[in-house]
């Protein structure tokens, strides 16, 4: 990805291609397909069914992004964009565990209900994606990420590895303005995961809120590490956002 692809214009249709385009998309694909099986293996170790279906989600959007090359179109790039986000919020999940953020703040946030329905386990060498029609609330979904996104953007310019015990007045009022922002969207997207009706968006849905919770809660004490907290939650929602414009 980083000899070109992660520069490139994902607008460009495949019929517009340049030879070096198509050979760059084309070695994309081999590396997707590559990744994707080697993470079945992952399927069948982990004993934790969110972080299984975060790998599955990984693996079926990985093989549908490279299935679309031959006929790639601009929407397709939202395939590629779930997989990566899929991918990335396991970085920062297992970040936080090693850094210790995830042990420091778990207890201090209550956990979740159960859900009502959980997926059923395919084969974990051939999961399919978890949304293949359009959901009555993704709508509702990309307006409250656009409004998140706007109502963060002061926070988003502040420095992540400044901690707690060096934020100067501004910085602390902008981290309780953006705590209340962020408790509230970890309830609608938790709301809007339990009305998708689908048990794999409420998790994504559902982990994510939980993430949100625990960084909030790690503000009085914030230490650099506490920020994959926040990657974390960013990542699973984008993996939603993204999934939404290619499910019908």
């Amino acid at each position: 990805a980083a000899q070109g692809w992660n520069d490139r214009d994902p607008s460009i249709p495949a019929s517009e291609w340049t030879p070096a385009q198509r050979a760059q998309y084309e070695d994309i694909a081999t590396a997707m397909l590559s990744a994707a099986d080697q993470t079945t293996a992952l399927v069948k170790l982990t004993p934790h069914r969110v972080v299984r279906e975060l790998y599955e989600q990984s693996i079926a959007y990985w093989r549908a992004y490279a299935d679309r090359i031959a006929n790639y179109t601009a929407v397709d790039n939202h395939l590629a964009q779930v997989a990566a986000s899929a991918a990335n919020s396991l970085v920062w999940i297992c970040s936080a565990i090693h850094f210790g953020s995830a042990a420091a703040r778990a207890p201090l946030v209550p956990p979740s209900a159960t859900p009502l329905e959980v997926a059923t386990v395919g084969n974990p060498s051939e999961p399919t994606r978890f949304l293949t029609t359009s959901s009555e609330v993704c709508k509702e979904w990309a307006d409250e990420t656009s409004a998140f996104d706007a109502a963060t953007a002061v926070w988003l310019g502040t420095d992540a590895g400044v901690p707690a015990s060096q934020w100067g007045p501004e910085q602390q009022q902008i981290y309780v303005e953006v705590s209340t922002v962020m408790r509230t969207n970890a309830a609608k997207i938790q709301e809007l995961g339990m009305r998708s009706r689908n048990p794999v968006f409420y998790d994504f849905a559902t982990l994510a809120a939980q993430y949100r919770r625990a960084f909030v809660q790690s503000f009085p004490s914030y230490v650099p590490s506490d920020a994959y907290l926040a990657n974390t939650a960013a990542e699973l929602v984008a993996a939603i956002n993204n999934a939404c414009p290619v499910a019908g």
